[in-house]
């Protein structure tokens, strides 16, 4: 009896074994190489998951050294500039700078630009040395930001805090155009800060003179182009000059006018190396399966023509070609080649093709047996059945998910827009439409 137990307990704890064993470490991983979330500012996944990027982990390293800067960091969709924002994070503060974090989708205005930064300052304030925090809050103390409690109760959590608390508290109440409140606490702010130039010229200077900071702009490519225009005129020139600021933009949405804006605004200007050779995109495959495997080297391999097709569906954006490859890996779980890449594109696809409609779905078949066409050649195709603006709207939103691509074509003097399915998106829309 006892040794059937023994011998029930030892396969128990076996199959507990097996259990923990996931399949990807079966494969000979040690986890999900493909993850498609920026490289967060940790130093060791930045040298796990930042890779095949020397010329930009060495800019960005550079410049979390100087006193003063403004970066604008150029790329397309999915080639790493967020993660390259979040390495320029940890290069700063490994250079003894605090770190500001500002998601302009939620700050794109100047009074909100102004409140999310005094609110970051607040969420940082421990970071601050406390010698540089003595002389921030003697110079806050000469801006005489005063309170006053109208009822007996919640105490300042430090004097630093309630005195950025007054401004945020006021720049709030300056946006919605109430008269500023707080249930325990009035704010007293004087007139001569109460514009936000005042905020900008006194509050803002006080304190990044007083210790080492960098401002980490996030989602300005994300912002409508005029929006856009305006906060890198006007607002970031507001700044003052002690302190560095990094922000992205989509070089393909800039004209020749705008990028001359962002030169003529920001001080140094960085273009990520584009993804635009299958070779290109293996080396960054290849790095990450051997930076997260157990022997250092790639496990899996995907061969050429898997990663052409790769190429051509994703254009070089890393972020979609780690969710392709994870889709890959996860479906086949060894070697993969160019009709399984397919097979698995197709499904990350199925539910963008699912939500097609029947405009979409004919300009698909139209572009994948026809090749490149112009609009004039789409529009003889639909035969009048479509408008010209409705088929550009299609178009545009079949562009946005990638299934067609535009270019431009020379037509005898003159540059003609074309419109061209990718030739793996073809063959499997073909496939698709077929079965």
């Amino acid at each position: 009896m006892l040794r059937t137990l023994g011998t029930l307990g030892h396969v128990r704890k076996r199959l507990e074994g097996m259990a923990l064993t996931t399949w990807l470490e079966k494969l000979g991983f040690t986890e999900n190489p493909f993850y498609s979330e920026p490289v967060s500012a940790d130093a060791q996944v930045i040298s796990k998951g930042f890779i095949n990027r020397k010329k930009e982990r060495s800019s960005a390293e550079d410049f979390a050294q100087l006193s003063e800067g403004k970066l604008l960091i150029l790329g397309s969709v999915g080639e790493g500039k967020s993660s390259l924002l979040n390495l320029l994070q940890y290069n700063a503060e490994k250079a003894g700078k605090f770190a500001l974090r500002v998601n302009l989708l939620n700050a794109e205005t100047t009074e909100a630009f102004i409140e999310a930064l005094l609110t970051e300052l607040q969420r940082n304030a421990d970071k601050i040395p406390k010698a540089s925090k003595d002389i921030l809050d003697k110079k806050l103390d000469d801006l005489k930001i005063s309170t006053k409690r109208t009822k007996k109760g919640t105490k300042i959590a430090s004097s630093l805090e309630g005195k950025l608390g007054a401004l945020i508290a006021y720049v709030k109440g300056r946006v919605s155009g109430e008269q500023v409140k707080e249930e325990e606490i009035e704010y007293y702010i004087p007139p001569r800060i109460r514009q936000l130039q005042g905020i900008f010229q006194q509050v803002l200077p006080a304190i990044f003179d007083s210790a080492s900071a960098i401002v980490l702009c996030e989602n300005l490519e994300k912002l409508p182009m005029s929006r856009f225009k305006t906060w890198v005129k006007q607002t970031i020139n507001l700044l003052p000059k002690h302190v560095l600021l990094a922000a992205t933009a989509n070089t393909c949405e800039l004209d020749l006018g705008t990028l001359k804006m962002c030169n003529d605004n920001f001080s140094i200007t960085l273009q990520m190396e584009s993804i635009n050779e299958a070779a290109k995109l293996g080396e960054f495959i290849d790095g990450r399966m051997a930076n997260y495997s157990k022997n250092a080297k790639p496990p899996i391999r995907f061969d050429n023509g898997a990663i052409t097709a790769l190429l051509d569906r994703t254009g070089g954006n890393l972020r979609e070609s780690f969710k392709y490859c994870y889709s890959a890996l996860q479906k086949f779980k060894r070697d993969v080649n160019e009709d399984m890449m397919e097979e698995a594109i197709a499904d990350v696809d199925t539910p963008t093709f699912t939500v097609l409609n029947e405009t979409d779905k004919k300009l698909l078949s139209l572009l994948s047996s026809e090749g490149p066409l112009a609009m004039d050649d789409i529009l003889k195709a639909f035969k009048g059945e479509e408008s010209k603006d409705a088929l550009r709207k299609r178009l545009d939103g079949l562009a946005t998910s990638g299934l067609v691509k535009k270019a431009l074509v020379k037509v005898g003097r003159i540059y003609k827009v074309t419109y061209v399915v990718p030739k793996t998106v073809a063959k499997i829309w073909m496939k698709r439409s077929s079965s």
